[in-house]
Parts: structure tokens; sequence; C-alpha cells
């Protein structure tokens, strides 16, 4: 019982909100059976303990005392409940967006004829949106809405007057093209990451369009517009530069969840450039991080995913800003998800040592943590090989580089990372046995390594060549 879709539903409930429902379900407008909350109850209580009896016989039991069990009886009172938990999702949902609920009153303020009340509200929910400081695409999609039914009373009441036609053209538009602006964007985000292709029909003819309108005066459309230029395959550096000023300067008029996914639209450019070898564009992303975790913009639930967490280190680290890094370490282990708190933090910590070239700190951190996931595991034990090779410790190195292809062998490392990592493990072994006063045998390595599709530490390895 304990994966049945009531189940599942409730668990999803908080204190507060297990007690609205069950206020819900006492009121008759809503719910006329009382074997319904006679179940809530019961599974509510039994939800509470750390062993509950959920057995279909126990929970009828509670239900239908001295009954015998029968299953369609069972599961008719638990289909009743569960239908009431999703109607109880849906208008708590319906209610908690303010806007929807004044706008719906006003549809049916209309509908009644109650020409006053429908005046009243229109004129609250215009004041209100005034004030707010949103001006994303619901805004201009929730003021159209507010001339439309406008529109429906004065075509009525006024059939000689001035209606207000053309403004909501205006705005109509402005929420149709920022949509879609949108959705080119996730689009070609994704299509940078995965090798789905999709067929972008109207995205010439719109973005044309709006090069002729009057972008700087909508935020909304401005941000987008900058996006699909970005993510574009006539790119220029200078369009990323444009577009987090753009971001940073206007992402007041966003709400947070937007703000994060724009956010998250430049990062994840500049991650794609690095792993292309083009690793300036670590300070690209090293601003987008700072000033979107100062800005709580990055952070969802009080959460920062791990990826983040590593990402914003390696900007750091890469642009030598070792003091923000341990100030970033430090002050986000706890948003980090329990389970990968321990090995994050000391991860990080670790390869900040040894960036600052404290190899016994680093190798500290590195024996203190059990790293479970493996792709953290091969990093960790990357920054083992360094550390064995930047000390000298060459037998060390040898046995490590070994056991390392062995891990690889047993372990379901594939693709890409498979690949990065025996690359990495070959050209170490061959730069311990080079030549290093043989400048021919110096240059024929270095151009193999330039040459190497797939490796992560060609800088590094670049490095130790010099």
């Amino acid at each position: 019982m304990t994966n049945t879709k009531l189940i599942q539903v409730l668990e999803s409930l908080s204190k507060k909100e297990l007690s609205q429902f069950k206020k819900y379900l006492r009121s008759p407008f809503f719910n006329h059976r009382e074997d319904v909350l006679i179940l809530f109850e019961h599974l509510n209580k039994e939800l509470k303990k750390k062993k509950p009896k959920l057995s279909k016989e126990d929970i009828f039991a509670a239900l239908f005392p001295n009954q015998k069990y029968v299953d369609t009886d069972f599961h008719l009172v638990m289909s009743y409940l569960f239908k009431l938990a999703e109607n109880y999702i849906s208008i708590k949902a319906f209610l908690d967006d303010k806007n929807e609920a004044e706008i719906r009153l006003m549809q049916s303020y209309r509908q009644r004829g109650l020409s006053k009340h429908f005046s009243q509200t229109s004129k609250r929910l215009r004041e209100k949106l005034k004030k707010e400081p949103y001006r994303d695409r619901q805004y201009f999609q929730l003021s159209s809405r507010i001339i439309w039914e406008e529109y429906q009373v004065d075509v009525v009441s006024k059939p000689s007057g001035e209606l207000p036609l053309r403004e909501m053209i205006e705005l109509t538009d402005i929420a149709y093209f920022a949509q879609k602006l949108r959705q080119l964007c996730l689009i070609k985000a994704q299509q940078s990451v995965y090798s789905t292709q999709y067929e972008l029909k109207e995205q010439e003819a719109i973005l044309d369009y709006l090069t002729n309108f009057s972008l700087s005066e909508y935020p909304v459309l401005d941000i987008y517009f900058r996006a699909n230029q970005l993510l574009s395959d006539d790119f220029e550096r200078k369009d990323l530069s444009f577009f987090i000023s753009k971001l940073i300067s206007n992402s007041r008029f966003f709400q947070t969840e937007e703000v994060r996914e724009l956010y998250l639209i430049a990062i994840n450019f500049c991650i794609k450039k690095v792993n292309e070898g083009s690793t300036e564009y670590f300070r690209e992303m090293l601003d987008l991080y700072k000033d979107g975790l100062a800005k709580i913009y990055l952070l969802e639930n009080n959460r920062i995913s791990r990826f983040a967490y590593h990402n914003a280190v390696a900007a750091a680290l890469y642009s030598k800003d070792f003091e923000w890094a341990e100030g970033f370490i430090k002050n986000y282990q706890n948003n980090l998800e329990e389970a990968y708190r321990e090995g994050s933090f000391s991860y990080n910590l670790a390869k900040l040592e040894f960036e600052r070239q404290n190899y016994g700190k680093a190798l500290q951190l590195l024996q203190k943590a059990n790293y479970h996931d493996i792709l953290l595991n091969l990093a960790a034990k990357t920054i083992l090989l360094k550390i064995y090779f930047e000390t000298d410790e060459f037998d060390l190195l040898e046995a490590h580089l070994d056991a390392m292809k062995s891990f690889i062998r047993r372990k379901e490392v594939i693709g890409y990372h498979r690949k990065n990592y025996q690359n990495l493990i070959r050209l170490t072994q061959k730069m311990m046995s080079v030549n290093h006063f043989e400048k021919s045998e110096i240059a024929k390595f270095r151009t193999e390594i330039e040459a190497t599709d797939i490796l992560t530490e060609r800088g590094w390895l670049l490095d130790k060549l010099s």
C-alpha cells in the first residue's frame, strides 16, 4: 500500500496542508461521506509512525470494525479520498494564485451582469498589477485578459465608443512572442546537450519581426531575444557578455523560477564551451554563479545541486579566486543534499588545497571521505594522481595509475568519461617516461596531447610538459 497514488499524495502534503485538507473533508460542500473522513484520519495517524500499518486488511478493519474484508468496498472509499485529495490540491493551487482568482471573479461578475462588482474587481486587479515589480510573460498575459474582459463589457455598453483593441493586440503580441522566444531557447539549450533535432519553423520569421520591435521597452522580449542569439550558430563572444549584463540588470522583472532558468541557460552554455576546450568561459561562469547565488536565484527550496556546487568551485579555481571558492565551499555545504554533502565538501576543499599547493592537506581531505558516486570517485583519484606527480612520488603514482585502470574496468564507467580517464592514465604514464631533455620528443608528445579529443586535464598535462 505504501506505493499507492493516494499514499504518495498524502505524504507530499505539509503539516499545514494536512490540517487544511481535514477541514476540507469535514465540509459537506465537498464531502458527504463519513467513511472518507475516517479513512483520512486513520492514514494520517499511521503515516506519522516509523512503521505504519498500511495493509488493505488493517485499513479496512479501521474503517469497518467487525466486518469481513470486501475488496470493492475498500477500493471505493480509497478512490473517493484520492479524488477529493486531487480536488483539494487543484483548489489550493487556484486560490494561491491570487491574480487568477481575481480574473475568474471578473469573468463571473460579467457573466452575471453585475457591472458595479465587475468594475471594482477590474480596478482592484489593475492597481495590484501596477504595483507588482514583475514584467514577465504572465504579466502581459494577465493584462491582455483583463482588457479582453473589459472589452466584452464595453462592446455592449458603449457600442459607439472607443474600444481598447490596439492595446489588447499589443499586449497579446508581447505575451505570445515572449512565450515563443522562451520555447525556442529551451529547445536550443536541449539541442546543445542532446543530439535530438527539432524543426524550428517559426524561428526566422519571429526573430526577423522582433528586430524592428522596441525590445528595450520590454525586458521579457529583450532577454529571450538575446538568449536566442547566444544559442544560435553565429554566436559571438560579445553576445554572452551582453546577455549577462541584460540578465543581471533586468532580473527584477522576472519571478525567481524563470530567472533561475535564464541563469542556467547561460551557465550551461559556458560549461559546454569549457568542455569544448574554451576555458576562458570559466570567468563568465563564475560571474553568473556569484550573482545568481548572492540573489538566491540558484537555490531551489534552499538547496543547491551537487553539479552546480562542483561547477562553481571549478570556475573559481580556474579564475584563481581562492578566497571566494573557500567561502562558497564552506557556506553552501549544508545546502547540498545530505547524501552528497560529505563527499562534495571534502572533494572540493581538497581541490582548493591542491591549487594552493597544500598537498598534505589535500591528501588528508581525500582520504577522509567515502565517494559513493563513481564520477566523483574518479575526480578524487585524479587529484591524487596530480599530487603524486607534483611531489615526485612516482612509485606511488605508478601503483595509483594501475589501480585507476582496474577501477575503470570494474565499474560501469562508460562513453565520454571512460575515454577521458583512459586518455589521462595513458598520457600520464607516457609523460613519466618521455625524455624531457629531447626537444623533438617533447614536441611530438605535445602534439599528441593537443590532438587527443577527449581530455579534461589537457591544460595540466601541457603545463607539466613545459
